[in-house]
């Protein structure tokens, strides 16, 4: 084995991972203009006595049980509380009691002692690295990976598989964090992609085509008979077990104690009249392992919140094209980054969310939006009259780049879908069906180049 030319992954070579790490090694070859060799990661058994000290003055200091400050935990110069608690928070059993969660929380800082104690296998024989997972654990190691300026895989929602290219970056670009790999950051687009962008809002806000994860919602007809044009706020609710600081950090430890928060600001003024959606995997089965958790968490605050006489629960699965089609159009839309934000600017209303969103806010500049709780409270407290209309043209160019990119979570050259197509089974599916015999497919590497070609979204940090 070359000792100066490989590509690390911290996942192994098997079924669909076969093809994630065939296609991105093959991709940065083709950059590199050099073959390289397939090494993978394997974390140290134990942290080092630095590490050990660290988290027993961790302890001692009450970081350990103040989330707080435990977000906010670095170790040298790297970031690993967040990506900790993100990882605890990915388990179910976070939920069940605070004891369980401080034993997630020991777990998973040893963890992340044993991979700062295996750094050195991110040395200067590794040319390019795919790092899976980046939102959660392996955070950390992006963290390395980016620091030795080398080509940089992962894939996640919404880009599909992307690279960054460090080698020539600026010092000041060696601190990104997982949000600013996976953020789109959408650029102008022409008459053409303009009409083929309206086809796709009016496909997926009007239900005529369900986002995949939606497929086994089963929607219920509305139940009250209350003018559903009263409502002053609609809130979105998300699954509490979703991914923690997957877009950054806004404030917020999670999504209970955000629904909870929005609520108490906004049942404050007694104008105010308040809708909650639930989101639809809390009343489908199977949609997720933990997703009877989620609807015990809805119930939960529900129940706190019984007596407030301007307040309404909409617990039960219902299609969002019916509810925004009803409401008046100056009902003010709050979310932090749910896809319900896409249907209602497209359906014309003011939307309030989170700067933890899935695009840049910087980049596509945005006034509802808010970086910190003060700034979060502010926003709940305006009137309609008060609050901006997310601009149509920035809005186009951002759809175009979620819906119709050939390469993203909704195009044809999503990696998954060109091995769907391929072998005939719905991606949905492709992780249980998908054989360990790929491998002996004559047409396997035509696959891996045809993604490798097609499906990799790739930047240069300079």
């Amino acid at each position: 084995m070359s000792n100066f030319n490989l590509f690390l992954s911290t996942r192994q070579n098997k079924k669909l991972y076969k093809f994630l790490i065939n296609s991105t090694k093959n991709n940065a070859e083709l950059i590199l203009g050099q073959q390289l060799e397939i090494v993978y990661f394997k974390q140290k058994k134990f942290p080092s006595i630095n590490f050990i000290i660290f988290l027993i003055l961790t302890i001692l200091n009450g970081a350990f049980f103040f989330n707080k400050k435990f977000i906010n935990l670095k170790y040298s110069s790297y970031q690993i509380g967040r990506y900790v608690l993100s990882h605890c928070m990915r388990k179910g059993g976070f939920y069940s009691n605070k004891f369980n969660f401080w034993y997630l929380k020991f777990k998973f800082l040893i963890v992340a002692g044993k991979l700062l104690n295996s750094l050195d296998q991110i040395n200067d024989s590794v040319k390019a690295a795919y790092i899976d997972h980046g939102m959660y654990i392996n955070g950390i190691l992006l963290q390395v990976a980016i620091k030795k300026r080398i080509l940089i895989y992962s894939n996640g929602y919404p880009k599909g598989i992307f690279c960054y290219d460090f080698r020539s970056s600026r010092k000041k670009k060696l601190n990104m964090q997982y949000e600013d790999f996976i953020k789109l950051k959408p650029r102008n687009i022409n008459h053409k992609q303009l009409i083929a962008t309206k086809k796709a809002l009016k496909k997926i806000c009007c239900y005529k085509e369900l986002y995949p994860w939606m497929l086994k919602a089963k929607f219920l007809q509305f139940k009250k008979k209350i003018d559903l044009k009263k409502f002053t706020h609609v809130i979105y609710t998300h699954s509490f077990l979703e991914v923690r600081y997957i877009f950054g950090n806004d404030g917020f430890l999670g999504y209970e104690d955000w629904l909870e928060f929005t609520i108490k600001e906004l049942v404050k003024n007694k104008d105010n009249y308040i809708l909650v959606k639930a989101h639809p995997n809390f009343y489908t089965n199977n949609f997720t392992d933990h997703n009877y958790i989620d609807l015990e968490i809805f119930q939960k605050i529900k129940n706190k919140f019984k007596n407030e006489l301007n307040l309404y629960f909409m617990d039960y699965s219902y299609k969002n094209y019916d509810l925004l089609t009803k409401l008046n159009k100056k009902t003010i839309v709050v979310a932090r980054h749910s896809n319900a934000l896409m249907e209602a600017i497209y359906f014309g209303f003011k939307v309030i969310f989170s700067s933890a969103v899935t695009w840049d806010v910087d980049y596509l500049r945005s006034d509802n939006c808010w970086k910190n709780k003060d700034d979060y409270s502010v926003l709940l407290r305006k009137d309609w009259t008060k609050l901006y209309f997310f601009s149509k043209t920035l809005f186009y160019r951002l759809s175009y780049d979620f819906f119709c990119n050939p390469k993203h979570s909704f195009g044809k050259d999503l990696w998954v879908n060109i091995i769907s197509d391929y072998y005939k089974i719905p991606y949905t599916e492709l992780e249980k069906k998908i054989s360990t015999t790929i491998q002996k497919d004559q047409n396997f590497n035509k696959l891996i180049n045809k993604i490798s070609s097609r499906s990799i979204f790739y930047e240069k940090v300079s």
